[in-house]
């Protein structure tokens, strides 16, 4: 699973006990032709994120 490094999404993976395991950096900017914005920041990279059951 995947999210962008700051924001609400990151925020409630965490909160349900994911765990940051890599980031791919400037995936937002390699796959999106338009910027990905949230709260006037643009999200680049995406962070892998891991929950063990």
């Amino acid at each position: 699973m995947g999210t962008g490094t700051f924001g609400y999404q990151l925020a409630f993976y965490q909160r349900e006990g994911f765990r940051v395991v890599g980031i791919d950096k400037d995936f937002f900017l390699d796959h999106y032709d338009e910027p990905v914005m949230e709260n006037g920041i643009q999200h680049k990279d995406m962070l892998r994120l891991q929950l063990i059951l």
